[in-house]
C-alpha cells in the first residue's frame, strides 16, 4: 500500500522532465532542418568560421540525430 503513495510523485517528476526534453528535441530538429534546408544565414555561418559544406552537413546530420535520438 505505501509503495503507490511513493510512486505517485516519481510519476508526476517523470512527466515533469518530459517538457524540457520535448522542448530541446524540437528545437534541435528545427535547427538542423533549417541547415539541410540550404538556410542562406546558415550556410554563410560555416563559410565565415572556413570550415566547408562538408562540416556543415555534418553537424545537420548530428543536430537531427540528436533531436530524433533519445
Amino acid at each position: 500500500m505505501t509503495i503507490t503513495a511513493t510512486s505517485r510523485p516519481h510519476r508526476r517528476l517523470r512527466h515533469v522532465w518530459w517538457i524540457p526534453q520535448v522542448a530541446l528535441a524540437l528545437a534541435m530538429l528545427g535547427a538542423g532542418s533549417a541547415k539541410l534546408g540550404g538556410e542562406p544565414a546558415m550556410i554563410r555561418m560555416f563559410d565565415d568560421i572556413d570550415t566547408g559544406h562538408w562540416f556543415g552537413y555534418f553537424v545537420d546530420a548530428l543536430e537531427v540525430a540528436g533531436g530524433i535520438g533519445p
